[in-house]
């Protein structure tokens, strides 16, 4: 997105590359899925597959160019460290590695902080008409990353949106708490403060937690269930 937009003399794109990193593994593996701490304290998977499983991701800074992508040795070291530590007994291999990018849009600040959101960009306050970039975004919003670039063609092309989602709830999950759902459908205005809420509501659990021992025992616990 960032090199068409300066192909067409566009500025207004600039993105935030982000690298994620999976191991490859063979050999036996638990037949549930896993997520734990990762390097850094990024909670990463186990996806179980077939002979083996993949390992992932993580999240790390790129400074290469987008043709330029492999996993370093002190990556692959990490993500091996952090699963040792949850499966001291595995007995699986690492056969191969895998790296992607994330095309966040450009933004500042911790690392950890960095929203996954998407924004829609009209280059026509540029001098470019009917050219829109689609920057940032994740799989799992690709649904209304499309209904906004949608609509903003339809406008362009002075249609009216009849842009709907198939579950006719406007892409929000029935499973999502009812306040979240209502929120979602109103706007980010609604929406961002409760999110913020319910946050903050899982950092101190986290904390409380951590703070009186249950990390230590919750560990054990998943060792013991999970062993080889």
């Amino acid at each position: 997105a960032e090199e068409l937009s300066n192909m067409a003399d566009c500025g207004g794109v600039r993105l935030t590359l982000r690298k994620g990193v999976h191991l490859v593994l063979s050999g036996p593996v638990p037949r549930h899925g896993l997520i734990f701490p990762g390097p850094g304290g990024r909670t990463i998977g186990l996806y179980p597959r077939p002979g083996g499983a993949w390992v992932g991701p993580t999240d790390d800074a790129h400074t290469l160019g987008a043709d330029d992508v492999s996993v370093t040795a002190e990556q692959q070291d990490a993500i091996e460290n952090s699963l040792r530590t949850i499966l001291p007994g595995l007995r699986a291999k690492t056969e191969g590695t895998v790296a992607g990018l994330r095309p966040l849009f450009h933004q500042r600040g911790p690392a950890a902080l960095f929203s996954r959101d998407f924004v829609v960009t009209d280059h026509a306050g540029e001098g470019t008409e009917n050219f829109l970039s689609v920057t940032g975004g994740k799989l799992t919003s690709f649904r209304p990353m499309a209904k906004a670039a949608i609509s903003q063609v339809l406008e362009k092309l002075g249609r009216k949106s009849s842009v709907s989602s198939e579950d006719g709830n406007d892409g929000f999950s029935n499973e999502l708490p009812a306040s979240l759902r209502w929120a979602g459908k109103r706007g980010r205005g609604f929406s961002l403060p409760i999110s913020a809420g319910l946050l903050g509501h899982a950092f101190l659990r986290h904390f409380y937690r951590k703070l009186i021992g249950e990390r230590r025992e919750g560990l054990a616990l998943f060792r013991e269930t999970y062993r080889l």
